[in-house]
């Protein structure tokens, strides 16, 4: 989810465990993610923080300068890291 502001813009990144087969067991590690933006330009991202509980995890990022209301040159781009601010393990949605 992106929240448009003036002079910046808010993303909501939400991640939700596969509980299909195990629905008690949560994240087994709790990976961090950096945000970068691809196309329209050049964004500063800094990561706000999260939080999760029982299989549901999520980041807020702001970014600067605001994006624009037209989203669909800009790419989102989330890279895992084991620990904040250390280099990315990989990108969100790759294997392992």
């Amino acid at each position: 989810m992106v929240r448009q502001f003036e002079n910046a813009s808010v993303v909501h990144f939400a991640i939700d465990a596969n509980t299909a087969s195990e629905p008690s067991i949560p994240f087994q590690e709790h990976p961090f993610f950096d945000l970068s933006i691809e196309g329209g330009g050049e964004y500063e991202c800094r990561n706000e923080g999260g939080g999760s509980c029982e299989g549901h995890m999520f980041h807020t990022y702001t970014i600067s300068p605001a994006l624009p209301d037209d989203l669909s040159a800009i790419k989102f781009v989330f890279k895992e890291c084991k620990e904040p601010f250390q280099q990315p393990v990989r990108k969100a949605g790759e294997g392992k």
